[in-house]
């Protein structure tokens, strides 16, 4: 049996040209990256056509994430740092299986990764790549309660707060100096 890669099959069903292929392939040996994302930043697809291609090629289902209601304590069983690696979320979890939103159902290396990582099997549904990176900021960061809170400080911290980030300025790499800077 073989296996196609994402790129020959947006070519095989006429979603891209070959020459659009083959420029976002060589793009991405020089930089790097996911081919899709050259794919979408060229404007050679946008991110609806390709999601809906691969759920329908796939026979995966496409998650909203704007209307997904979530389990917080069931989120945080994939780390931050696995969530952003691999492009995914966990959604679901019935006794057999987990249901996990991913950005790229084609990346065989995520997927094993996640199947080793959770203590259940997974299942795929995918979701959008802005959706999820909104997501994962939402959940992990909570971007809205540290400005709430960094609101909430008065005017003398915040001038500590900022003679201590000018002492340590360079040294991008210090803990204060990542912390004042996530919270500005």
């Amino acid at each position: 049996m073989s296996i196609l890669r994402s790129g020959d099959l947006l070519v095989n069903h006429k979603i891209i040209t070959e020459e659009q292929l083959g420029e976002a392939l060589q793009i991405q040996r020089h930089s790097g990256g996911r081919l899709s994302k050259i794919l979408i930043e060229k404007g050679y697809l946008n991110e609806k056509t390709l999601l809906n291609f691969l759920t329908n090629q796939l026979n995966i289902p496409l998650i909203d994430l704007t209307t997904f209601s979530f389990d917080m304590k069931l989120i945080k069983k994939i780390p931050e740092a696995y969530a952003r690696k691999f492009g995914a979320i966990l959604l679901r979890e019935d006794s057999n299986s987990y249901q996990v939103g991913i950005q790229d159902p084609l990346d065989i290396i995520a997927i094993d990764e996640l199947n080793h990582f959770l203590d259940k099997p997974i299942t795929l549904a995918i979701v959008s790549e802005k959706d999820l990176g909104k997501t994962l900021d939402t959940v992990y960061r909570r971007t809205e309660e540290i400005m709430r809170y960094a609101g909430e400080l008065d005017d003398e911290f915040m001038g500590s707060a900022t003679l201590l980030l000018e002492e340590h300025s360079g040294d991008i790499n210090a803990p204060v100096v990542k912390f004042l800077r996530s919270i500005f």
